[in-house]
């Protein structure tokens, strides 16, 4: 059976694509925040996520994806049986959603803005990844190469990025879409299962 990761990416790269040539898709599924809460468009919190700005945007965001995805996937299967598929797209996509709501509360009123991508619920799967193990050294970022930094380390490098990048506000990335993402995907671990909150503080201690 294939795994729910691999359709996600299947769907995203289609969409993206598509995308690319056709211009009135892209403005139609696109995050604009004027026209998400003056035109009651809300469903471009979801679609959003499923475009790009370009192939290698989309090929980082769906390399994310299949890295991470397909362990959570079995973790998820595992404790929760033949709901664990739900968990997972929950994570998944309410984190693309999550993502996107303080872009939109920010520009709400800026007719201009227009965000794309599915890095916040990459984020958030890389961070239920540091809920599940916050010692191993599986996770790299740019200049941070895997093995490096244990994952906890890493995290706390990556929100303290996010937030100087996006006060910064000196390129057009969605840093904020990340660090909201990234707390989606702990908070999702810990609100769904409980007893990870004292595992993980055991693993940290």
């Amino acid at each position: 059976m294939i795994s729910i990761t691999i359709i996600i990416i299947v769907i995203t790269c289609i969409a993206s694509f598509a995308a690319f040539y056709n211009h009135k898709l892209l403005n139609e599924w696109i995050l604009n925040p004027y026209q998400v809460v003056h035109h009651n468009q809300w469903w471009r919190l979801l679609t959003s996520g499923l475009l790009h700005a370009d192939i290698t945007h989309l090929l980082i965001n769906m390399f994310v994806l299949y890295m991470f995805g397909q362990n959570l996937e079995m973790y998820f299967q595992y404790f929760h049986g033949s709901n664990g598929i739900y968990y997972f797209l929950g994570l998944y996509f309410i984190g693309i959603i999550v993502a996107n709501i303080s872009s939109v509360i920010k520009h709400r009123d800026n007719s201009e803005y227009n965000a794309l991508g599915a890095s916040g619920a990459t984020s958030a799967l890389v961070f239920a990844f540091v809920v599940l193990d916050p010692w191993g050294m599986t996770i790299g970022f740019f200049f941070i190469p895997p093995g490096f930094l244990p994952n906890i380390i890493f995290g706390g490098i990556y929100l303290a990025y996010c937030v100087y990048m996006s006060r910064k506000g000196q390129d057009n990335i969605g840093h904020e879409a990340h660090f909201y993402g990234a707390l989606w995907g702990a908070f999702f671990m810990f609100a769904t299962q409980p007893n990870l909150i004292y595992q993980f503080l055991e693993k940290l201690l």
